[in-house]
């Protein structure tokens, strides 16, 4: 029996039922598929009567964050070595055949977890992707391996948490041969995350983002030799504000600084409008894949701080036709908000009523030390509006001598590095980071501390 650190090898299957062509399924933008994040069900061109369902679960592989030139000296270690990770962790699979083939040949050696993924937009799911026929049938073809499975239902991207009382239905029902104590479940929404835990309580139910791993993926490619740190020179700026895609909150908070307020005491972008920050780093809006969760360094440490401009504002999910409860959001916040706890920044939050109290939740301080965080409370969307651009606009009025004594003050430190290691921690607590045991890096006398800053100061606090 093959056996790893003294118990079986953890392996995460991912389907691939999309494209079978290689050059089709390296193509970034065949990740848009009926299996992925909003299309509705087409026929499938390989196998008509193959059932749908969504397997891209929008993931940042954290064997990324090692670095390839790394990476080969970790495979070289021997497999008995206490800091040698799980690498090859990952099995993509191509249809159910082989699915069915793998499980047969590998149950006994292997703890098997299937990855499934759950709609952004449920509508998707439920209308169109037949995840009950899926298990039924893996259940009929392995009927003494069934049991032996674990499960893996995850959106760690976008999840706004409308039409849930069209969803949970039929996900209950999809999933009912399945034993809950070997289910996972991983979903970027707060208040999902508690409903579901209250359905299903016997599962795993998890809040897990991407942006933690996406954020520190794109820091260790923008400044691969050296991680982001807090800097106690005095700044020039009160407020940085980054914006891209066209959004009315986005226009308005924009506006506000340009009109209303001392625009040379900003960094604002909003690359829609062509609005760009006056900096070496190429800001054009086709590559911002590259480099939105990475404001430049000298720009993020020059303000005292960070208005986020969430993906929504308004709780109703306007283009979703259907009635009224249904259109119904719950608190969703990105990488947006996220960034002020990576760079050190007091926040306000330009974003759903709740968000700021969302942030609160998942174990991050606020800052009502500069910010009256009554906005947050605020149903009404255009009392919420004027309550943040009063705030703006008042500590854009405080003096910058005064606004670095408050920002380097003993209280406000402690919850700025308190806010970096809650983020650091959700990467060691994230269960991909774990299957594949990056933590053994961080054994004592590894040769890995010290090549790679970011993962020093994530396991090690450095």
């Amino acid at each position: 029996m093959i056996q790893e650190y003294g118990r079986f090898r953890n392996v995460l299957v991912i389907l691939d039922l999309y494209t079978r062509n290689k050059d089709l399924r390296d193509n970034p933008l065949n990740k848009l598929n009926p299996y992925s994040i909003m299309f509705p069900r087409v026929k499938d061109q390989y196998d008509a009567s193959l059932s749908h369902i969504k397997t891209e679960t929008h993931d940042v592989d954290p064997i990324e964050f090692i670095g390839f030139e790394h990476r080969e000296k970790i495979e070289q270690l021997k497999d008995d070595s206490l800091y040698k990770p799980q690498l090859r962790y990952i099995r993509i699979l191509y249809s159910f055949e082989e699915l069915i083939s793998y499980i047969k040949q590998n149950i006994e050696t292997e703890i098997i977890t299937l990855n499934f993924g759950i709609a952004t937009h449920p509508e998707t799911d439920f209308n169109g992707h037949e995840l009950e026929d899926w298990v039924r049938r893996i259940k009929a073809r392995c009927p003494e391996e069934f049991y032996k499975l674990k499960w893996r239902f995850a959106n760690t991207w976008d999840v706004y948490g409308h039409q849930q009382r069209h969803w949970l239905p039929w996900f209950s029902n999809s999933i009912k041969l399945i034993d809950k104590s070997k289910l996972t479940i991983e979903i970027a929404n707060v208040d999902v995350a508690k409903t579901l835990r209250t359905k299903m309580p016997d599962a795993n139910v998890i809040y897990n983002a991407v942006y933690f791993k996406r954020i520190v993926k794109s820091n260790i490619a923008y400044s691969p030799d050296s991680n982001f740190k807090m800097s106690k020179l005095f700044r020039t700026k009160h407020f940085m504000c980054l914006n891209n895609y066209p959004k009315p909150h986005r226009a308005e908070i924009v506006d506000h600084i340009f009109k209303n307020c001392d625009e040379n005491r900003f960094y604002v972008s909003y690359l829609s409008e062509n609005i760009l920050l006056d900096n070496k780093q190429t800001t054009g809006r086709h590559e911002i894949v590259d480099w939105q969760d990475t404001p430049p360094y000298d720009i993020a440490r020059d303000t005292y701080c960070y208005i986020a401009t969430e993906t929504f504002y308004h709780s109703n999910y306007n283009w979703h036709a259907g009635k009224k409860q249904d259109q119904m959001m719950t608190p969703f916040i990105t990488e947006k908000t996220f960034k002020g706890a990576y760079y050190y920044l007091p926040m306000l939050i330009v974003g759903m009523q709740g968000s700021l109290r969302v942030f609160k939740e998942l174990g991050f301080e606020s800052f009502p030390e500069f910010f009256d965080e009554s906005y947050d409370d605020e149903l009404n969307p255009v009392t919420r509006m004027e309550k943040i651009k009063t705030e703006i606009k008042k500590l854009q009025d405080m003096p910058l001598s005064n606004l670095h004594d408050l920002y380097h003050s003993k209280p406000v430190q402690e919850k700025l590095i308190h806010n970096k290691q809650q983020f650091n921690k959700y990467i060691r607590l994230d269960p991909l980071c774990n299957m594949v045991k990056l933590d053994k890096l961080y054994k004592p006398n590894t040769p890995f501390i010290g090549l790679n800053p970011h993962l020093d100061e994530i396991y090690l606090d450095k």
